[in-house]
């Protein structure tokens, strides 16, 4: 009696521990291009509601690491929406988030295992990216997504100075 009490529990805990996941395992990557330019851009990537464009989590921050908090400051300051979000680069909210200037290229930022996806209730979400370069331009576009997707969503916009083409590709 034992053996088969056990037989049918053991299912019905797989289960239970797998259901959660399967509704989670979406993946979401995004395509940041940075194009050709004599200096890195400084770049911020965060996801605000939809509806009311406040502040859910950070992505990323990419930045000049070797020139000190006060330089950094002054660049990160530029990039008004995402330091008026967060509070700039003294907001704990970054860590782990932060990171190196970028090279230009194509840099991909998988959404699925940052701490974000995890923090995402369901609703409609926006992408955003704001970039700014010492010397140069400003950049600041919106992505929409949907989490969790219902079905795969692929977004492509272009950006005017510091940002070439970013892309969002979101499979459920």
């Amino acid at each position: 009696m034992q053996s088969s009490s056990l037989k049918l529990t053991l299912p019905i805990a797989v289960c239970g521990l797998l259901a959660p996941q399967a509704a989670w395992s979406a993946s979401a990557n995004l395509y940041i291009e940075l194009p050709r330019a004599s200096h890195r851009p400084y770049v911020a990537v965060w996801i605000e509601n939809a509806s009311d464009k406040s502040f859910v989590a950070n992505v990323a921050a990419w930045y000049d690491k070797d020139k000190g908090i006060a330089r950094n400051k002054q660049w990160m300051g530029d990039m008004r929406q995402w330091w008026r979000k967060t509070g700039g680069l003294s907001s704990t909210a970054m860590d782990g988030a932060t990171g190196a200037s970028r090279s230009s290229g194509v840099h991909t930022i998988d959404l699925t295992v940052s701490r974000i996806s995890s923090t995402l209730k369901p609703g409609d979400y926006e992408i955003v990216i704001e970039a700014v370069r010492e010397h140069g331009g400003y950049d600041m576009m919106r992505i929409p997504i949907a989490w969790p997707p219902k079905s795969p969503q692929d977004s492509t916009i272009q950006g005017k100075q510091e940002l070439g083409r970013v892309r969002l590709s979101v499979v459920p």
